[in-house]
């Protein structure tokens, strides 16, 4: 099975409920099918917790679940809910260690960091300098290309880009509105021309 068709497979087995459903996990996707680095916890702003409401797209499949993600004494949590609004799964990373305990009789869909990467690109993984008031930053980042894009203070738009080329493409992410520091908009859209996925995440409650 081809990497393609184990992210298509990834996407519509979440899209489906899969992690509250009876769809198997794809066991042969592994954590190197998705370069890149988590940030420690440990150096994440303290403080982070919000309610949000993820929709994914691929192709013509979708679906959505709420989270509530924060951060607290060194430490990332990302508690995904069921759409019975019960708890589905928790997800927890201390310094770069990721653990996963489910609530119900069903693993993740796919290895519990790649929810965690797509985390750290949108909202903590750019650079460390201040915002630029306006114009484009392009800096290299774990073997990355990032491009950062900034209006009125505020950062509208991050790109990554592989510098082998693998994969080939580019992960957009767009920033409604704008992002200062990292307290997010409304609206964030991840755009995954890697795997060929759309995250629309909907920030409905600071806590």
């Amino acid at each position: 099975m081809t990497t393609v068709t184990l992210v298509r497979t990834m996407v519509i087995a979440l899209l489906s409920g899969c992690i509250f459903g009876s769809t198997p996990r794809p066991t042969t996707l592994k954590e190197q099918d998705y370069p890149g680095e988590l940030r420690s916890s440990e150096t994440l702003p303290d403080g982070w917790s919000y309610r949000q409401r993820v929709r994914a797209r691929y192709g013509e499949d979708e679906g959505s679940f709420s989270a509530v993600v924060e951060t607290d004494s060194g430490r990332l949590r990302m508690l995904g809910f069921t759409p019975f609004g019960t708890r589905g799964f928790l997800l927890e990373q201390v310094g770069k260690q990721v653990e996963f305990t489910s609530y119900v009789d069903r693993d993740m869909p796919f290895p519990p960091r790649f929810a965690l990467l797509d985390l750290h690109r949108a909202f903590f993984l750019g650079s460390a300098e201040p915002p630029l008031q306006q114009g484009e930053r392009v800096f290299t980042q774990d073997a990355e290309e990032v491009r950062e894009r900034f209006k009125n203070g505020r950062l509208v738009s991050r790109h990554y880009r592989r510098l082998d080329g693998k994969p080939s493409g580019s992960i957009d992410i767009e920033y409604r509105g704008g992002m200062l520091g990292t307290t997010p908009p409304e609206v964030v859209v991840l755009r995954n021309g890697w795997f060929g996925y759309t995250l629309m995440v909907t920030t409905l409650r600071q806590n």
